[in-house]
């Protein structure tokens, strides 16, 4: 009997040590370019950030927001909102988080001088806008800490999105900005923290002041910004979780076990911008002349194009473009034949890979098979593009609008006549007010709205929304307890290994 304890204790030792020599490699499109929460600058690399900071709440897609560095928040009035924090939460260091980490956290990314790329998540927050604008100081800001666990914000308006905000991983708490010369004795506060970080590899082990019951794995980031390089590894056994698959590649590999498909909540659209702007039924034809559904039996596609981005059940009707082809050719006899013949541009940000690239090549093609439009196509480096989105591109131009939370309000408040993303320059005082209408409503009153809104932009044909985003990846079967939600935020917390027993 002794000895059988005893094996058993063996066993279950060995186990324990080799769960936690396991490892875990998921990619990573690019390297980082910043440890400060104000700078994060893509969707993906939330997959790394969300593994090393975390804010108030999470955003479950099966049990919505979840309770982090929050014990409670609740809404004193329509303008304040009292956060109770949990005290049991530490820093990897394991010092104590307070109020007053993430008042600090605030104000550095509301401050002009500091760049921050998602001051927009603060602006209805007291003198967030007149800091922005150099107006006041950063220590004017509408947060304070009350108590040590007492966190209290002040809107100068309602904004009834904020504790979806609060999910972001923009919004995390900080005692002082990592030295990017020490990255890793960086403070930091989520599930995991920083091992090591190399050209091409950051690993990540488990923050042991962590109050929850996490996985030991080890998390491997690796840098790899070429898909088929990135497939190659993966099919080799070097990477457990394929974030984007080749286009080409997706028939072939759907019915794999091991094949995922993720819908996301996103805004992604063509803008019909410069010279477009001012012949209305040359826009109306390009949008009419589109032949959506081909569009899925090309590219495999789940969603189409014509119809937005974001899930149905925002909407009470899902507001769609028609192909319409002999309506199309009906608008485009009334264009002036040498404003048809003008070479126009199709832009487009490189960094989207493969499938972005062929399917600026479908809409450059429907467009010459249909409407005798020529279209070239170009593509910029992620910075660029971004640059020249902000001078204003003559053109098309495709824009990509991950949501930061799962609302309407996220996606459509980007075409407000004052938002800064408002790349089409619209100033149209009808949805203005349906977007400020939205940002007022709770939950279950924005869905009318929200197809109005939605609506009104179709309605203008500068905007071609592109369909429901679904991601192609590829995860081994073996890592159980992941969780990835709606906005792209990748859970690592409860992952575990289990191997196929019947191998």
């Amino acid at each position: 009997m002794l000895k059988k304890l005893f094996f058993l204790l063996i066993l279950f030792l060995y186990a324990q040590t080799f769960a936690e020599t396991q490892v875990f490699r998921f990619q990573l499109l690019s390297t980082p370019e910043s440890l400060n929460p104000a700078k994060i600058n893509s969707n993906i690399s939330n997959y790394f950030f969300s593994q090393i900071f975390e804010g108030l709440y999470i955003y479950d897609n099966d049990k919505g927001l979840i309770n982090k560095g929050a014990q409670s928040c609740e809404w004193q009035t329509k303008l304040k909102l009292v956060c109770k924090l949990n005290p049991k939460k530490r820093y990897n260091n394991g010092s104590k988080i307070t109020a007053e980490d993430y008042v600090r956290s605030f104000r550095h990314l509301v401050d002009p001088n500091q760049y921050g790329r998602r001051v927009d998540l603060l602006f209805k927050l007291k003198n967030a806008q007149k800091i922005y604008d150099k107006k006041l100081p950063p220590q004017s800001l509408g947060v304070k800490a009350k108590e040590e666990y007492l966190l209290e914000f002040n809107f100068e308006e309602i904004d009834a999105d904020f504790l979806y905000k609060l999910s972001s991983p923009v919004l995390v708490p900080w005692k002082k900005l990592p030295d990017p010369q020490n990255l890793n004795e960086l403070i930091s506060n989520g599930p995991f923290q920083i091992k090591s970080w190399g050209l091409s590899k950051i690993v990540l082990e488990a923050n042991p002041n962590y109050d929850e019951k996490i996985s030991k794995i080890t998390l491997e980031a690796r840098i790899i910004n070429e898909d088929s390089s990135a497939l190659n590894l993966y099919e080799t056994g070097l990477l457990d979780f394929l974030i984007r698959i080749p286009p080409d590649q997706i028939s072939a590999l759907k019915t794999r076990d091991d094949y995922i498909t993720l819908p996301l909540a996103r805004f992604d659209y063509l803008g019909l911008n410069g010279d477009l702007e001012q012949f209305p039924k040359l826009r109306e034809a390009m949008a009419y002349s589109l032949d959506y559904e081909s569009f899925k039996t090309t590219f495999s596609a789940l969603g189409r194009p014509g119809c937005p981005s974001m899930p149905e059940s925002y909407f009470t009707k899902y507001p769609c473009y028609t192909y319409d082809l002999k309506k199309a050719k009906r608008l485009i006899e009334q264009v002036p034949i040498a404003i048809r013949k003008r070479r126009r541009k199709i832009y487009y940000s490189s960094s989207g890979g493969d499938i972005i690239k062929q399917t600026m090549e479908w809409f450059q093609h429907q467009w010459k098979k249909n409407l005798d439009l020529d279209f070239e196509i170009i593509p910029l480096e992620y910075k660029m593009m971004n640059a020249k989105l902000k001078e204003g591109l003559d053109g098309v131009f495709r824009r990509g609008i991950p949501l930061d939370r799962p609302s309407c309000l996220a996606g459509i408040e980007n075409f407000h006549s004052e938002s800064p993303e408002n790349y089409l320059k619209l100033n149209n005082k009808d949805l203005d007010k349906k977007i400020e209408n939205l940002s007022q409503k709770i939950e279950k009153d924005t869905k009318s709205l929200c197809t109005e809104a939605v609506q009104d932009l179709l309605q203008q044909h500068r905007y071609i929304p592109l369909g429901r985003i679904h991601f192609s990846m590829l995860m081994k079967p073996k890592f159980k307890g992941w969780r990835l939600n709606e906005l792209n935020q990748l859970d690592l917390r409860k992952l575990r290994i289990e191997e196929n027993k019947n191998k």
